[in-house]
């Protein structure tokens, strides 16, 4: 039943629960007639998030890309996002896989370990494909350890 305003302003042609399935779409809202609180956040995705020029308003570079603990068998632990796997190079060497493609521009990548004698970790690659890092213990020898990473960039 089509939806119409009859002569005294009583709308027919509605039932129960509203409006039908399609009866508004995207070019029936006006530009920016959704409010913020109005937008599920489910919704938001990172796709959605501002580049703006202006450094303040710039939200997707303050929005991690991944995040893992990889061990030094080459596996990623569970809870992490943005890698799909762990390639193992040797002693001290792993290769953490993005499952995205990644900018390499302006990127920040913060690690940490969980050797007891470890002199360091230093990142040794970056591509769109993978980020690598080196684990030192405190001789300055390549040392196997566990590695927590996380990874911002555009």
């Amino acid at each position: 039943m089509p939806i119409s305003i009859n002569g005294t302003g009583s709308i027919t042609g509605l039932s129960a629960g509203g409006l039908p399935d399609a009866s508004i779409v995207t070019a029936d809202i006006a530009d920016s007639a959704v409010t913020t609180a109005k937008v599920n956040d489910a919704a938001i995705t990172y796709g959605k998030l501002s580049t703006s020029a202006t450094e303040a308003d710039n939200v997707k570079k303050r929005v991690a890309v991944a995040y893992a603990v990889a061990n030094d068998g080459g596996t990623l632990q569970s809870g992490g996002f943005g890698f799909s796997s762990v390639t193992d190079g040797g002693t001290g060497l792993l290769q953490l896989n993005f499952s995205f493609t990644a900018s390499t521009n302006a990127v920040a990548v913060a690690t940490n370990h969980s050797s007891g004698a470890m002199g360091g970790i230093e990142r040794t690659g970056l591509t769109t494909g993978s980020v690598t890092f080196q684990s030192r213990n405190s001789g300055g020898s390549a040392q196997n350890t566990n590695i927590s990473c996380i990874v911002f960039s555009e």
